[in-house]
């Protein structure tokens, strides 16, 4: 357990940063910004130092920059408003020889997140997915992942994610398509693709991840739900074959 004496200079500060948005309704894009650059810096010293993810998140727990207020102290039929609170870090599956760990920071309908990937030997930062879209932050929307698969085969590693807008209650999203390709430690971009999709329509699990991802081989899928005439829905695809350092559609 940290005691107060215990909180780092640079935790003191960002927290400071926190604290001073949480009575706005949402974060202004320049505000963003600059939270998330500092977070992802601060992230960035602790796991350089080798820190764990479980020790970043109670030193982030003892210094009050996550959220702990429970449903049960907020108003019946009021939404959280996560503004001036970030998530806790997490790991995901990023396979044998890189990290995958999500930061996430609070806005208005929920945590604005980015992923950060590492390569473990010899320890190096090799890049970060996120939205860029700051007429959406000014509007309080959040990108959340929907999915991340990794894939090693023939010296190289792909990587597909897909990021959706949270927003508050609409089931009317739109989906960011990506897929980026390591090479040493080099990361470079081979598809963004953003279009219309729908949350939500194939059971409660949908409703964090309306957008699926499956590689095999050299051909990456992105499953998901969308809108046809006349307000019904169906479930689609988009598949793509990874060849000569381009991401080609497939399957049409």
């Amino acid at each position: 357990m940290l005691n107060a004496q215990d909180i780092k200079p640079d935790t003191r500060a960002l927290v400071s940063t926190l604290e001073s948005q949480r009575h706005t309704p949402g974060l202004s894009p320049e505000a963003h910004r600059s939270i998330q650059a500092s977070f992802r810096e601060w992230a960035d010293v602790r796991l350089r130092g080798r820190e764990t993810v479980d020790d970043l998140n109670r030193e982030l727990h003892a210094a009050g920059a996550l959220d702990l207020r429970s449903e049960q102290s907020l108003p019946e039929h009021t939404l959280r408003n996560s503004t001036g609170y970030i998530e806790q870090v997490h790991e995901e599956s990023a396979g044998p020889t890189l990290d995958a760990i999500r930061l996430g920071v609070g806005d208005t309908c929920a945590y604005d997140e980015t992923v950060v990937l590492y390569r473990r030997e010899p320890w190096a930062l090799i890049g970060f997915l996120q939205s860029s879209k700051a007429a959406d932050i000014q509007n309080g929307v959040s990108w959340a992942f929907s999915a991340l698969q990794i894939r090693e085969a023939k010296g190289r590693i792909l990587v597909a994610s897909a990021e959706f807008t949270k927003w508050c209650t609409s089931t009317l999203m739109t989906g960011h398509f990506r897929i980026d390709s390591i090479d040493g430690t080099g990361m470079r971009t081979l598809l963004t693709r953003e279009l219309p999709i729908r949350r939500g329509m194939e059971g409660p699990e949908s409703w964090d991840h309306p957008i699926r991802i499956e590689i095999y081989g050299d051909t990456v899928t992105f499953r998901y739900v969308k809108t046809l005439p006349g307000a019904h829905v169906a479930p689609a695809y988009e598949r793509y074959s990874v060849v000569s350092g381009k991401a080609v559609r497939i399957g049409q």
